[in-house]
């Protein structure tokens, strides 16, 4: 008896009480599908010991260069973080460190620490390594296209950035709800991944703030962004 699957049809039988009627649905007549398939009945099921605590994700927090910076981590590369994240169960987690400087010193002339800000990935132990390489990836992409506008400014740039995260964002969501049309013992892992997270989070590090708002941004800048992120290559997670 093969406790993986029947743990895949107990995921699949727990989605059935989803308040989405059609995710519900699917969600049972894929369970129907794989009792058939392999013979099981519903007295399998409960040879699971506990199949919620048994099906959860190991978690684990990791840090990579990308994400870090002294003093000051642009926007654009914050939200680039949390949108890859959001996408495959995962959660960037912020810290701020007081640091001394080679020179010695601890404050600035204003009075200041000297502060690093550091940006770590909480989630599932298979997806993290993920979430990091698409990072590095989409990262370097950005800066590459970036290099068509040179001389148009730091502030025409810093809009056209975050339009190009607002792309990747939307086409990360519309591959998710892709998977989440044709496999839904897939995204019954990542939704059950995600709460997990989540949860993890909000036990250990407290509520998340809201993200800054970018509203003030050059509009014609963010949209020539959002044009130019359809050619981005996404390349891992659910978006592939």
């Amino acid at each position: 008896m093969d406790e993986r699957k029947l743990q895949i049809i107990a995921n699949l039988l727990r989605l059935k009480e989803s308040d989405n009627e059609h995710e519900a649905a699917q969600a049972a007549k894929r369970a129907q599908e794989m009792m058939l398939k392999y013979g099981y009945t519903e007295a399998d099921l409960t040879s699971l010991k506990d199949p919620a605590a048994s099906a959860g994700p190991t978690i684990v927090e990791r840090e990579d260069k990308p994400a870090i910076r002294l003093g000051y981590v642009p926007p654009w590369k914050a939200r680039l973080l949390n949108v890859i994240c959001r996408a495959n169960a995962c959660i960037p987690i912020k810290y701020c460190k007081h640091i001394q400087k080679p020179d010695g010193t601890w404050f600035g002339k204003r009075g200041r620490m000297h502060r690093e800000y550091v940006y770590t990935v909480l989630g599932p132990e298979q997806r993290v390594p993920l979430v990091l390489s698409l990072y590095w990836h989409l990262e370097g992409a950005i800066k590459g296209l970036q290099k068509q506008y040179k001389g148009r400014g730091q502030k025409w740039l810093n809009a056209w950035r975050h339009g190009v995260v607002d792309m990747i964002s939307k086409r990360l969501r519309e591959a998710k709800e892709e998977v989440r049309k044709s496999d839904s013992t897939a995204i019954v892992l990542v939704d059950r991944d995600q709460a997990a997270v989540e949860a993890h989070a909000d036990k250990h590090y407290g509520k998340a703030k809201a993200a800054r708002s970018t509203q003030e941004l050059d509009e014609m800048a963010r949209l020539q962004g959002c044009l130019d992120g359809r050619e981005v290559a996404l390349g891992g997670g659910l978006s592939e």
